[in-house]
């Protein structure tokens, strides 16, 4: 009986020994379990748009009147999602009225308002998170912007023709500086600008005239004053019967509603009458052209109106043409005078200026 106590007590002390070393500090500690697999990275948002540039600039004191009012955007927009709600233009809280239209080549929207705006009036422009891109994203949150209006409904329109097809128009010339965005730019397939050179504005009929050498023709726009876009021209005189041949510069006459026009490939100078309404493949009502002309390369035109007189400067032959009694003068005839030589300074003349003042 004792001899199997003995025992069963031996027994129980090895194992409260056993279970004593596994947690004592003489112990093995078990091994670190494996770190499981990162979970994949979820799907990046979508890219929200932004408004990359307004015009007028905000807190500009001398806005015009006639103004149209431009933003443009980081990404291509939705047209129908930019409208005078989502669009909007105010002076002290009221909506002011006007049309909208988008370019989708320079992803910019337009405000035209239907009204000339009020003189020296603070307006409002908000763009609402309505205003979406292509894929339905709208902005992240309203964009707004304010400019002051000056007294003037005109300002000094500067109209420049860019060899690169397109025409840029700076508001309020007078004081344009610097890295500034141009208030309106006529651009695109439908404007039928090609290498547009010679440029001529009418202000008593707001109307634009433009030479394209690329394509030899002139396109004329109405309403120049906001013509904006990829607008068609309202006439495009082009063909073979009209005479061009690239040409460049250009001179129009509104006392006699005419057009002269320097033809450099052409060695001519093509004059046409009833320039207000002139279209399409007509030929010029005269044109001075032949070797006694002297005319070579001419790249401009000045119409003196008060003498009757034509100035045209030749590239080709560094000289100044002269012609008398310029609203009749057509054909082979010999310019009045010529300013040619050495002495003159003349070097691949281009453009030039007559001062009649003094």
């Amino acid at each position: 009986m004792k001899l199997i106590k003995s025992k069963i007590l031996l027994f129980g002390l090895a194992a409260l020994f056993t279970m004593a070393g596994c947690s004592g500090t003489s112990g093995k500690n078990g091994a670190t379990g494996a770190t499981g697999p990162a979970g994949s990275t979820g799907p990046a948002g979508p890219t929200l748009p932004s408004v990359s540039w307004v015009s007028p600039t905000p807190g500009n004191s001398t806005t015009a009147l006639d103004v149209v009012i431009r933003t443009a955007f980081t990404k291509a927009m939705n047209p129908a999602s930019i409208s005078t709600t989502t669009f909007i233009v105010s002076t002290q809280g009221i909506p002011v009225t006007g049309t909208i239209s988008y370019n989708s080549g320079s992803q910019t929207a337009y405000f035209n308002p239907s009204n000339t705006l009020a003189s020296f009036a603070v307006y409002t422009v908000t763009l609402t998170t309505g205003v979406q891109d292509t894929k339905g994203n709208g902005l992240a949150q309203n964009y707004t912007w304010s400019f002051d209006t000056s007294a003037s409904l005109t300002p000094e329109h500067l109209y420049v023709a860019n060899g690169g097809a397109n025409i840029s128009v700076y508001n309020n010339a007078s004081v344009a500086n610097g890295n500034i965005f141009p208030d309106r730019n006529i651009s695109g397939a439908s404007t039928g600008l090609s290498s547009p050179d010679g440029i001529w504005y009418d202000s008593s009929s707001d109307r634009l005239y433009i030479s394209n050498q690329s394509n030899s023709s002139i396109t004329v726009y109405n309403n120049a004053s906001t013509a904006t876009g990829n607008i068609a021209p309202l006439r495009t005189i082009t063909g073979a019967s009209t005479g061009l041949n690239y040409p460049i510069g250009i001179w129009y006459e509104p006392s006699f509603d005419t057009l002269y026009v320097a033809n450099y490939n052409g060695n001519s100078i093509t004059v046409y009458n009833n320039a207000s309404t002139a279209t399409g493949n007509i030929a010029p009502s005269r044109t001075i052209t032949g070797a006694n002309t002297n005319l070579n390369g001419p790249e401009d035109v000045w119409l003196d109106s008060v003498s009757n007189t034509l100035y045209v400067a030749n590239g080709a032959s560094n000289s100044i043409t002269v012609y008398n009694n310029a609203s009749t003068a057509t054909g082979n005839i010999a310019p009045s005078r010529t300013i040619i030589g050495a002495n003159t300074g003349l070097s691949l003349p281009y453009y030039m200026w007559l001062d009649l003042g003094q």
